[in-house]
């Protein structure tokens, strides 16, 4: 499912510039948005939703396929064909990692500034939730109605949008509280350098995170199938690109957010295969990976049991149904860690204190990443499922229904996670909201820690990247020779 730019016929084409269309002379400025371009042009022609699409000829299929963020660049060509204009989204050109800022930094709905909307100006970089307020009016950029104060509709190509142009899809009064006024527009358009020095450095940003961040995709998509909420896994994955790229002149980070990283060398073979879930590490053939489960299971128990007070040397729990047993007598950390034995081992009794293991046959995706998974990883994924299981049994204690039917996914549905090999050693990270009693002596990262272990990931990217550029390279040259 995808947008598709349906084949014009060749006597059409004469057409196009003939003027039937109005408002060609206000072609796209520097830094508007897809959503901006789109408004005005369809307030110039009195179009509607349906008169719109019919006239870029572009079909929507989907509800992920219309967002700008995905699928910016048929639409983007559509109109350039429609108006002649040379127009290049900022959209478009930020697709390759449109997955990582639509994950963490990238508004799900439309974002204005209310004062530049009724000028007819949305600027692309409003949709970046790290920037709060409009550069030019000082005003906050919103997500709600002007006019009726219902709440933005989400960032895409359709009639929720594009019913009527600057309509808000609940009143159909203006967006902006006001209706588009030409003279604003014109007025707006004469300020276009002082636009562009302020949204320079904003620009530059977005560019720089084409390079800095694609290393992110797979961590991005494997988030957006995950069993946590989309603000536990937005916040992550927010926490992750700014370490690697922070925002502008802002250094702060969460600091209620826990990095375990890992880089050790190793003699074993490489074996590549992709960062998927379709690919596993057969933990249970390794008799070392059993080991380290078996003894960081030996230490988060203990930990445990100084947190809570003590707990009981005989408790046992049977998770053979779809629901939890209702025991309210369990403390949430206890709860935690039989569900976590759970969703590792995949058996229904647990012991507390039997050290006796059973891991199943999955149960992480791999990547460049040799025959075997360094103790440091096993335990960093260990530690980093059980505080996401904590979160999740914590939330659904609040809301009264504990089903084991989220615990029964891949690894890559609750831990947010990056592995690679980088010059002989296996690397990477995993990241979750802090558990500030956690035993992860050893494996947390401070400091600067963090940022050189991106690097490593970033560079083994980029090495990955050239050497595909150089394949495609010599392939073409090929092609021409022949």
């Amino acid at each position: 499912m995808t947008m598709q730019v349906r084949a014009r016929v060749a006597n059409t084409s004469a057409r196009r510039f003939c003027g039937r269309w109005a408002g060609l002379d206000l072609s796209p400025m520097l830094h508007e948005s897809v959503y901006s371009v789109l408004s005005r042009f369809a307030q110039r022609n009195a179009l509607d939703f349906k008169t719109l699409r019919a006239a870029l000829q572009v079909h929507v299929s989907g509800r992920r396929e219309d967002s700008f963020y995905e699928s910016s660049l048929p639409i983007e060509r559509a109109l350039n064909g429609l108006t002649g204009w040379n127009w290049a989204s900022h959209e478009a050109r930020l697709e390759s990692v449109s997955a990582v800022l639509a994950g963490s930094v990238w508004s799900p709905v439309l974002r204005h500034c209310p004062v530049c909307l009724e000028a007819g100006l949305h600027c692309a970089w409003y949709q970046c939730e790290l920037l709060s307020v409009c550069p030019f009016h000082g005003c906050e950029l919103v997500t709600r109605c002007q006019t009726c104060g219902a709440p933005s509709r989400e960032y895409g190509f359709s009639s929720a949008l594009f019913g009527d142009a600057y309509a808000c899809w609940s009143c159909r009064g203006p967006v902006a509280g006001a209706g588009f006024d030409m003279k604003e527009h014109l007025e707006i358009r004469s300020t276009t350098p002082l636009i562009n020095a302020r949204l320079h450095r904003v620009q530059r940003w977005f560019e720089a995170a084409v390079d800095r961040c694609g290393w992110l995709q797979q961590l991005a998509h494997r988030q957006s199938k995950s069993v946590m909420p989309a603000g536990y896994t937005r916040r992550l994955l927010r926490h992750a690109m700014l370490a690697v790229h922070p925002w502008m002149d802002d250094l702060t980070c969460d600091e209620h957010i826990t990095i375990l990283t890992w880089d050790v060398l190793t003699s074993d073979p490489v074996r590549r295969s992709p960062d998927v879930p379709s690919w596993r590490r057969d933990w249970s053939h390794h008799e070392q990976t059993q080991r380290v489960y078996r003894a960081t299971l030996r230490v988060l128990r203990t930990a445990i049991d100084a947190e809570v007070g003590g707990v009981d040397s005989d408790l046992a729990l049977d998770l053979a149904g779809r629901f939890v047993p209702g025991r309210f007598d369990l403390h949430s950390y206890v709860l935690a860690y039989f569900l976590l034995r759970f969703f590792f081992e995949r058996t229904s009794r647990f012991d507390w204190r039997s050290d006796h293991v059973s891991l199943s046959r999955e149960p992480i995706a791999t990547g460049y990443i040799g025959d075997r998974v360094s103790r440091r990883c096993v335990r960093a994924f260990v530690l980093a499922a059980y505080a996401g299981i904590l979160g999740f049994v914590q939330r659904a204690r609040a809301r009264g229904d504990l089903t084991l039917d989220s615990l029964r996914a891949d690894i890559d549905a609750l831990v947010c996670y990056c592995i690679d090999r980088h010059k002989g050693a296996d690397c990477g990270f995993v990241i979750f909201p802090d558990v500030p009693w956690l035993p992860t002596e050893g494996l947390r990262a401070e400091g600067p820690a963090p940022l050189r272990s991106f690097e490593r990931l970033l560079a083994t990217y980029l090495e990955g990247r050239s050497r595909q550029e150089v394949f495609i390279n010599t392939r073409n040259l090929r092609r021409h020779v022949c």
